[in-house]
């Protein structure tokens, strides 16, 4: 009886559970199109951050075909594997605001990118995670992060917000 009933709890708690991050994802989905609406709206250039391997210059390819389909001006940087290692680095922002973007997506990568991320808030760019890798308990204070693998630690933890 008891094996029944823990089963029983642990399958509604495993859909609580479900519907808990899936209403989280959705509520960081909602506010990146909102903010990337914005962003269009004004004619603001778009800068793309895309990881070097299959998936990051795929979803990256995927993200600057829309802005092109759109006549939304746009740039691309893809960080040299070799020279410039793993995601977002200042470096790399720098030159994406340099170039006028004042929207920033990472694309395949940034959950983990705290100092990027930091200074890009520093320099009033919002940047939007799209990501998919495991992140840790805290995470960078980006507009709004889009990761279906996020645990339920960060569902109470709020994205930061300017004034």
């Amino acid at each position: 009886m008891a094996a029944h009933l823990a089963a029983y709890l642990g399958a509604h708690l495993a859909a609580l559970l479900d519907a808990l991050l899936a209403a989280h994802l959705a509520a960081h989905m909602q506010k990146s199109a909102k903010r990337t609406a914005q962003a269009i709206y004004h004619n603001h250039k778009i800068g793309i951050f895309g990881d070097y391997d299959v998936d990051g210059a795929s979803a990256t390819a995927l993200l600057a075909n829309f802005f092109k389909s759109i006549n939304v001006t746009y740039e691309i940087y893809i960080p040299d594997r070799k020279k410039e290692g793993y995601g977002p680095t200042t470096d790399s922002f720098k030159k994406l605001i340099d170039s006028g973007a004042k929207l920033i997506f990472t694309v395949d990568c940034g959950t983990l990118s705290f100092d990027a991320i930091e200074y890009a808030f520093n320099n009033n760019i919002d940047v939007i995670v799209l990501d998919h890798h495991q992140s840790e308990i805290n995470l960078p204070k980006a507009h709004s992060i889009v990761n279906p693998n996020l645990s339920l630690i960060h569902i109470s933890e709020p994205t930061r917000r300017r004034g």
